[in-house]
């Protein structure tokens, strides 16, 4: 074995093992670098850093699938780690053995997509899946340390988020609705505007989650995708997380609006889904929701906003009403307090405007009575 200094308070170290070489640098004195060097020897002949450090990380990527993602995640998760692995992770860290990956390489991938404009979430999701393949590499032994440990993303923008859409517009657009004929669409207007429920929650609503005594809605489960005997399928699945379960209350107005569109409703499933598509035979599907609500939104005059903004909306509703974020944030099914305020509470500008005026008053009244 070797110890070679090769610049200022650096070192390498060299190990001959069953006929393959173990590198290993290390920062510090010299009197630290001998003591790490026998360490690292010592690791070496124990079999703690062997042969498993010059698996691949594709290797180690398939293995994590294999005894990981596909026996613990649902669909739609698995989903993602293939997403991630295969469009960004392993065409840069694929062919790299796992014993040789440093953070700064993570980092650098992380840093490049950040430069080619990808979204603060994705990257968390790229931390995320290389982080979950690491830990099970050091929990199976194959490596000591993680280095996707003390990964950083990029600060995300921690200024005013601009304006989905003015109080006057959404005035507008909750009067529009008010007077729609089409009581399905209005009820699923109403329950993304005034309950923020998502859409995937809004499809898997049932007769037995809506309580018009308590004026209550429980969320327990969304339409989404899963694997059954191999084939993908469509049905009720769980929340994405323990958040995702809870009880939302209504205003009155939005109840009455449920319970008149159920008795007028020409047919009622077994399955008792709210929101059923009759020629189908099935719940109606994502774009069959917001595909109406877009063709408004144009045809109208509207901003260019999404189905997915009256969620938006209705945090933002929430917090210009004073609701405290905790409370907020449990209404509409957030695991973090952060997630209702950094990215669904946009600015009114009419808010901001309506507290100049009252400056102005406050400041009017001063003068006068000097």
């Amino acid at each position: 074995m070797t110890m070679t200094k090769i610049g200022p308070k650096k070192y390498r170290f060299r190990i001959m093992r069953d006929g393959v070489a173990y590198s290993k640098y290390f920062n510090g004195l010299e009197s630290a670098a001998k003591k790490a060097h026998i360490a690292f020897q010592a690791d070496v002949e124990r079999g703690v850093i062997g042969q498993e450090e010059n698996m691949t990380f594709n290797q180690l990527a398939q293995l994590v699938i294999d005894h990981y993602v596909k026996p613990n995640l649902r669909y739609q998760s698995q989903l993602i780690y293939l997403n991630s692995l295969n469009k960004h992770i392993l065409p840069v860290l694929g062919t790299k053995k796992i014993g040789k990956i440093k953070p700064l390489h993570i980092q650098e991938l992380i840093q490049d997509m950040h430069k080619r404009g990808y979204k603060r979430t994705s990257l968390e999701q790229i931390r995320t899946c290389i982080n979950t393949c690491f830990k099970h590499a050091v929990r199976w032994e194959f490596i000591t340390k993680n280095p996707c440990q003390f990964i950083q993303l990029p600060k995300s923008d921690s200024g005013p988020r601009e304006e989905l859409i003015s109080a006057e517009e959404i005035n507008r657009l909750i009067q529009r609705f008010d007077s729609e004929k089409n009581l399905m669409h209005k009820t699923i207007f109403y329950l993304g505007i005034f309950c923020g429920l998502r859409n995937s929650e809004i499809r898997a609503l049932t007769l037995d989650d809506i309580d018009y005594e308590k004026s209550s809605i429980r969320i327990d489960k969304q339409q989404g995708s899963y694997l059954e005997d191999g084939v993908v399928k469509m049905g009720p699945v769980p929340p994405k997380t323990a958040a995702g379960y809870r009880t939302v209350y209504a205003p009155q107005f939005v109840m009455d609006t449920i319970k008149e569109y159920v008795m007028t409703s020409p047919y009622v499933p077994a399955s008792k889904e709210l929101f059923f598509n009759v020629r189908t035979g099935r719940p109606i599907t994502k774009s069959g929701l917001t595909k109406w609500f877009r063709y408004i939104v144009r045809s109208e005059g509207y901003p260019p906003i999404r189905f997915h903004d009256l969620r938006h909306i209705h945090a933002t509703l929430l917090v210009h009403s004073g609701v405290i974020d905790k409370t907020a944030a449990k209404r509409l099914g957030h695991s973090k307090v952060s997630m209702t305020k950094d990215v669904y509470a946009h600015n009114l500008d009419s808010e901001d405007k309506r507290a100049v005026g009252q400056i102005e008053k406050y400041v009017e009244k001063s003068i006068k009575k000097r």
